[in-house]
């Protein structure tokens, strides 16, 4: 079995009819199948036997508790955050994909930040942009919002102290990182807590 074929064998009737029609079935197919490969070693249980539940967002919990988890993926990447005690949120961005930066801005994201990145010159402004919708989609998925949340709250990737500038409708506390990966991509992860988060491991499938 190829390994395509052996993450797929983990998935669910439910979760392969979502990923059968799409264009990127291939990357979600083995996000899936990974994530629950991974979560049934932390747990020390068979991947078949998992079940999730869904937020109103769409955020995917365990059944039942357990694990905190999260899962990005963008072109040939993905990316998984776990925590035993703490909502988290992760996002990967390939930064080599062109977009509408400052139409996508004035859009979603806050007025701050989308008067930061008018200010900047076009070679500076894809990184930034990325630096900041991994940082807010990382924070949102670890608290179950939407995308619709981001113009709530701002980030300053300036301030090396990455922290959330939120009104009353987003203030919960949390920790921020972010790097990059692989030259191409923008990482961006989120705990849940305001305590500085020690990452135990980072591997590389």
């Amino acid at each position: 079995m190829d390994q395509l074929g052996y993450y797929q064998s983990f998935l669910s009737p439910e979760e392969w009819s979502w990923v059968q029609p799409t264009s990127s079935a291939a990357v979600r197919i083995l996000a899936r199948g990974l994530l629950r490969r991974l979560l049934a070693h932390y747990l020390k249980t068979d991947p078949h036997t998992l079940c999730f539940e869904y937020g109103i967002h769409g955020k995917p919990r365990l059944k039942g508790g357990g694990l905190q988890f999260n899962v990005s993926h963008s072109h040939e990447k993905i990316v998984m955050i776990f925590s035993k005690d703490h909502a988290v949120g992760v996002d990967v961005e390939y930064v080599k994909r062109k977009a509408a930066y400052l139409a996508i801005a004035k859009r979603f994201f806050s007025q701050k930040e989308a008067a930061y990145l008018s200010a900047l010159s076009s070679a500076a402004l894809p990184g930034a942009f990325f630096k900041i919708w991994t940082l807010k989609e990382a924070y949102v998925k670890s608290t179950g919002e939407g995308v619709g949340a981001f113009r709530y709250f701002s980030v300053d990737i300036e301030d090396k102290d990455l922290r959330i500038q939120a009104s009353s409708v987003l203030s919960s506390p949390c920790f921020l990182s972010q790097f990059v990966l692989d030259k191409d991509y923008q990482v961006a992860y989120t705990c849940q807590t305001a305590e500085r988060v020690q990452v135990c491991a980072f591997n590389k499938f």
